[in-house]
C-alpha cells in the first residue's frame, strides 16, 4: 500500500500552522481545582505546623503559692519564662517556660529566694501531643 499524501494533508496543515489539540477543557478545570485545593490545604495547615514546631520546648508548671499576684511580678524577670498566669483562687500560679533555658526546680528556687513560700504541684508538657502521651502513661500506671 503506497503512502497517500491527501489522506494526511489535514494533519500536516494543523502541525505546520501550530494548532494542536490541547486536551479536554474539563480535564483542565478538574486539574486546576485539585491543585487549588491542595494549595489551600498547605496554606491553612502551615500555621498549625509552625505553632507546634515553635512550642515544642515549652513546659507548664503549676505552683501553689501564698500570693500569686506577688509571685507573678517576680517571675517575668527570670530567663526562659514565657508566660505567667494566675489561677482563679489567687493561690495557684501557672508558669510556661522554655525547658532549654530553665527548669521547674530553678523556678521554685527563684520564688523561694525572693521569700515567697511555694510548692510544686505539677509539671506538664505544653504541646498537646506530649501532654496526651503523659496523661495516657499516667492512666496506665
Amino acid at each position: 500500500m503506497a503512502w497517500n499524501p491527501e489522506r494526511y494533508r489535514e494533519k500536516r496543515e494543523r502541525v505546520l500552522a501550530g494548532n494542536r489539540k490541547q486536551g479536554s477543557k474539563m480535564v483542565k478545570v478538574l486539574l486546576g481545582t485539585v491543585l487549588g485545593v491542595v494549595a489551600l490545604g498547605l496554606l491553612l495547615g502551615a500555621p498549625v505546623v509552625w505553632e507546634s514546631f515553635s512550642s515544642r520546648h515549652l513546659d507548664d508548671v503549676i505552683l501553689r503559692v501564698d500570693t500569686a499576684a506577688h509571685a507573678a511580678t517576680l517571675l517575668p524577670v527570670a530567663d526562659g519564662i514565657r508566660k505567667v498566669a494566675e489561677d482563679h483562687g489567687g493561690n495557684r500560679l501557672v508558669v510556661t517556660f522554655d525547658r532549654r533555658e530553665t527548669s521547674a526546680g530553678r523556678i521554685v528556687e527563684t520564688l523561694k529566694a525572693s521569700g515567697t513560700d511555694c510548692f510544686l504541684l505539677n509539671t506538664m508538657p505544653h504541646s498537646v501531643g506530649e501532654r496526651q502521651r503523659k496523661e495516657a502513661a499516667h492512666e496506665a500506671f
